[in-house]
């Protein structure tokens, strides 16, 4: 049996001239700041699948009244924006952790992801971080 079919025809749309994004990080940082992990857009003519997405935070110092962290993966989409978070009680003792996944993103052309750690103003320490790892490829 013969098969043919049209040159230049590719089974899969992740063969067309893909490369591989790795952003993220992780850092301790004070009361008042924020620190953006990933920032990453899709440029024009373009698609991206993002197959894990992930952030964390850990207490290292006791967070004051009303201090808290949060670190979040931000979607700014035409279509449909999205949030994924993960947010510590007010004055979280020491330890205290919290994480989250995100599930796998289709991103095309302009999309914009962002993971922030912010940590609100207060005389605690924590250690954050976000990572995203993604295949970016022809549209």
């Amino acid at each position: 049996m013969r098969v043919a079919f049209p040159s230049g025809t590719r089974s899969a749309p992740t063969d067309r001239n893909p490369t591989r994004i790795a952003l993220g990080g992780g850092s301790a940082h004070g009361g008042g700041t924020s620190i953006t992990y990933v920032d990453y857009t899709v440029p024009a003519n373009r698609r991206a699948e993002v197959y894990m997405a992930r952030g964390f935070y850990v207490v290292t110092t006791v967070l004051a009244a009303a201090q808290n962290e949060s670190i979040h993966l931000d979607l700014a989409n035409v279509a449909i924006p999205n949030w994924v978070f993960v947010i510590s009680i007010v004055a979280a003792p020491v330890g205290d952790k919290g994480q989250w996944e995100s599930e796998r993103l289709f991103l095309v052309a302009g999309d914009h992801v962002q993971i922030i750690g912010t940590l609100a103003a207060g005389a605690g320490v924590v250690t954050d971080g976000g990572s995203l790892s993604a295949i970016e490829y022809d549209a």
